[in-house]
């Protein structure tokens, strides 16, 4: 999921709020996107870019950056600090997959920059 579509969601979202400042925010997404880098069984590779939406390590990203097969994954942080992680979930209809840091892979989970979606992942 690029920078430029996240901005344009809360943009689109804020409901009659004033959106914060632009570079602010923009600063914001920017330091919650990483890449990510996934292998399937058969040896398919995959890459491409989420979006790390709880300081938990939970990163938000696309079936066609993590498809549902997938079996290694490997999340590069900002400063190029790459680490393992795993597949939380995958949706096919809307085309979206969650994974996860694995844990104990620094950073610790607590201080990862996140965009927040949500005050709570859905069940």
């Amino acid at each position: 999921m690029s920078a430029a579509i996240l901005i344009a969601v809360v943009l689109g979202s804020a409901g009659g709020t004033e959106p914060p400042a632009t570079p602010a925010l923009a600063e914001q997404v920017l330091a919650a996107t990483v890449g990510i880098a996934a292998t399937t069984a058969d040896g398919a590779a995959f890459s491409g870019s989420g979006s790390v939406i709880t300081p938990a390590g939970h990163i938000l990203t696309t079936t066609s950056v993590v498809p549902p097969d997938a079996t290694d994954i490997r999340v590069t942080l900002p400063g190029f600090v790459s680490r393992p992680a795993r597949l939380v979930a995958s949706d096919d209809e809307l085309a979206v997959s969650l994974v996860q840091l694995a844990a104990g892979a620094p950073p610790a989970h607590d201080s990862l920059p996140a965009f927040s979606l949500a005050r709570e992942l859905p069940a």
